[in-house]
């Protein structure tokens, strides 16, 4: 089927900021019922203010009207570093940080419809020769477009919250060995003292900043190579709690933090974003317990999803009963300078990954900081 398509693309901050613009934003959202969080105005913004402020990243939002289906996906032109090569990239505003990065689709929308969006979008965006670009990688896709360099990625695994009765009957769906563990480790923590779950409200925002900063600590000794923009998790905590999707809980052991959880709340989905817990009390599991709690809560709150979104932890299929899976596309520009830059780019990569991986890390990084390359160092600490 043919589709007669207008378009338009923003390429201006100041035209994305406006608050006319985000109001039609949110209109649009509201009327695409499957929108996910990722891709509320709100949660957007808070990448793009706080990328903007150490990166060179321009707007490409495309608006797309065929009919009455208007279809909204926010992308941006990002010219990388001098440690990643000078790259330009077309990536989804949200990129890495966020999991999800579908179009909203306010309207009638098919498959049909669909495929002839992405045409629309390859034919006027990322294979355009007025955008100077090295790289195209869109990913998080949930439905993908015809074109050939579409990929598949890792399944997100979720429950199908609405297919139990209550947390009861889906607690006896779980795996033996898992039931008994979570009893028996709730039974540790409970007989060392009173055991309880904290979520943070609109009214105590500067109490969750001061937990914030404790929880990014641990959260960095867990994943040490984890790259966080500066502000960007405060920003998104404020921004989130605010406007009632960014839901931060705490389990307490005598009103002693000890677990945290990072997460979303959207409509009927509940988002598993960014789990930690103390390393001193590992051997109770607190990550495990505080989970089992959030589950009960979501049940408890008529919710129909839990998503524990990327990642192939193994803990998340023994809780899952469901999953979906992720498409990315990815195309690098033919031309000379083009591989040179993605060749620097993966070799500095794969540089980072062995000396991170290596048992002599804190060694070599003292040297080179130190003594010998201080400019290799901001390299591969990055």
């Amino acid at each position: 089927m043919n589709y007669s398509w207008k378009l338009k693309i923003y390429t201006a901050w100041d035209e994305v900021d406006d608050p006319a613009f985000l109001a039609q934003w949110q209109k649009w959202f509201n009327a695409d019922q499957s929108a996910n969080v990722f891709s509320h105005p709100v949660i957007i913004k808070t990448w793009t203010d706080c990328y903007r402020r150490f990166q060179d990243i321009t707007p490409l939002y495309c608006v797309a009207e065929s009919g009455n289906t208007v279809i909204f996906l926010p992308l941006v032109l990002w010219h990388r570093n001098w440690k990643n090569a000078k790259l330009w990239l077309i990536v989804p505003a949200g990129y890495s940080d966020y999991d999800y990065h579908d179009p909203v689709v306010a309207g009638i929308s098919t498959k049909s419809l669909m495929d002839s969006f992405w045409d629309l979008i390859f034919n006027n965006v990322l294979g355009h020769e007025q955008y100077p670009v090295d790289k195209i990688d869109i990913t998080g896709i949930h439905f993908l477009g015809t074109q050939k360099s579409w990929i598949k990625e890792e399944a997100c695994s979720f429950i199908d919250l609405k297919a139990f009765n209550n947390f009861e009957e889906y607690f006896t769906r779980l795996g033996k060995n898992l039931r008994k563990d979570i009893r028996r480790r709730t039974r540790m923590l409970e007989e060392r003292g009173s055991l309880s779950i904290h979520v943070y409200n609109r009214n105590e925002l500067e109490d969750a900043l001061k937990v914030l900063g404790v929880f990014l600590e641990v959260h960095a000794r867990k994943w040490p190579n984890a790259f966080k923009v500066p502000d960007f998790h405060k920003t998104l905590l404020l921004n989130g709690i605010s406007a009632g999707f960014v839901h931060f809980s705490e389990m307490r052991l005598d009103d002693v933090p000890i677990s945290w959880e990072l997460g979303f709340r959207c409509r009927s989905n509940a988002y598993s974003y960014m789990p930690a817990y103390k390393e001193e009390y590992a051997k109770y599991s607190p990550g495990k317990v505080h989970l089992s709690s959030l589950i009960e809560d979501s049940f408890e709150s008529g919710l129909q999803v839990f998503d524990f979104m990327r990642g192939s932890e193994e803990y998340k299929g023994e809780w899952a009963d469901s999953k979906a899976f992720l498409y990315r596309y990815q195309h690098a520009k033919e031309g000379v300078q083009t591989r040179m830059k993605l060749f620097i780019t993966n070799t500095i990569k794969e540089i980072k990954n062995f000396v991170h991986k290596s048992p002599l890390y804190a060694a070599i990084s003292f040297c080179l900081e130190n003594f010998l390359f201080p400019e290799i160092f901001a390299i591969i600490s990055a």
